[in-house]
């Protein structure tokens, strides 16, 4: 069985570009070496996360995610087993886009896809039907 969890925090105020690429590196690399896989979203000062994999590995980093300085608020929506993995070749998705960061028709094509993948994933457990909510949930304001 395959273990995932769900959860949303606010960035801190000073978080830039460089810290966005600097925290997908570490993860890309880290997960890769614990088989763990997920999506990640930045948007609008909001992290919105999906993590999938062995659960001894996933709960140990989602305590470490929990130390980390560059965000707060974290919140954890959902967690649970299921048979298959919902991202099972991405090592990490990242989207570090913010409405006010970008052009408008750069922002509106991300809008246009990630609300597409909200309606084409057939979530089957409560972690990820969670998750796509938030997601939607967050671009819908």
């Amino acid at each position: 069985m395959i273990y995932q969890l769900t959860y949303r925090s606010t960035s801190i105020n000073t978080i830039n570009t460089t810290d966005l690429e600097s925290i997908h590196s570490l993860a890309d690399k880290k997960n890769k070496k614990l088989n763990i896989t997920g999506c990640l979203v930045f948007y609008n000062t909001k992290f919105y996360q999906l993590l999938e994999g062995d659960e001894q590995d996933v709960i140990s980093l989602y305590n470490e995610i929990k130390r980390d300085h560059r965000h707060t608020k974290i919140e954890l929506i959902a967690e649970g087993l299921t048979k298959n993995r919902i991202f099972p070749n991405w090592g990490m998705a990242y989207y570090p886009i913010a409405e006010n960061r970008c052009n408008k028709s750069e922002f509106k094509q991300f809008k246009s896809n990630l609300l597409l993948l909200t309606k084409l994933t057939t979530s089957v457990t409560k972690t990820e039907l969670n998750f796509w909510k938030q997601i939607k949930k967050a671009l819908s304001f």
